[in-house]
């Protein structure tokens, strides 16, 4: 060896190639299994997991709502009724959303500020409800005139509304208690969804 390639190579001049062949059996297989796995993330196992848990927290939100009034938030039933599930797609990603799309549906669950309501729904609350006037301890019937029972239903209504002006209104949540009551039940069924998925 003479001097000049013994110093390249003591540089780190030196370069050997070597080539190896490498086989890789079962790779189309992998792939279209892969393939196969992303496919029902995002397709009919996860859809169906999503729709059974947002049936679950729809169930339970209602049966909150079905308590009578103080500790549910039944009236006409128009709340419960307009709660319903939806499932929503963008891009990879799927939401379950349990929901209404009524006005106060937001105030039932988390209460209001003060404000001054509109009193004539107030009025016919407090009719359904029976929260004015006298009544027969006999016949559980209202006492009194038309008129009479009117004018004591504004006259209640008005102090309710003057009071929900001072300090709003109180909550009675309905949909978080329901996702907490499901929450576990929501993971297992995920984690049951993608172990089928992985291990098909």
């Amino acid at each position: 060896m003479d001097e000049g390639n013994e110093g390249d190579m003591m540089a780190g001049q030196y370069q050997h190639q070597t080539t190896i062949d490498v086989e890789v059996r079962g790779l189309v297989e992998l792939q279209n299994k892969l393939e196969q796995m992303w496919s029902d993330l995002n397709g009919t196992p996860i859809l169906n997991a999503m729709r059974d848990c947002t049936l679950m927290v729809e169930r339970d939100a209602k049966l909150n709502l079905s308590e009578p009034y103080p500790a549910g938030a039944v009236d006409t039933g128009r709340l419960r009724a307009s709660i319903w599930p939806t499932i929503k797609f963008d891009g990879n990603i799927i939401q379950g959303i349990v929901g209404s799309n009524l006005k106060y549906a937001a105030a039932v669950e988390y209460g209001s500020k003060p404000h001054m309501p509109p009193v004539e729904p107030l009025i016919g609350w407090v009719r359904r409800k029976g929260l004015a006037g006298t009544y027969s301890t006999r016949t559980r019937r209202r006492l009194g005139n038309k008129e009479d029972q009117g004018q004591q239903d504004r006259a209640l209504a008005w102090a309710i509304a003057m009071k929900i002006k001072r300090v709003g209104t109180k909550a009675h949540p309905f949909l978080e208690p329901a996702y907490k009551k499901n929450e576990l039940a929501i993971r297992r069924r995920f984690e049951h969804t993608v172990e089928i998925i992985v291990n098909k």
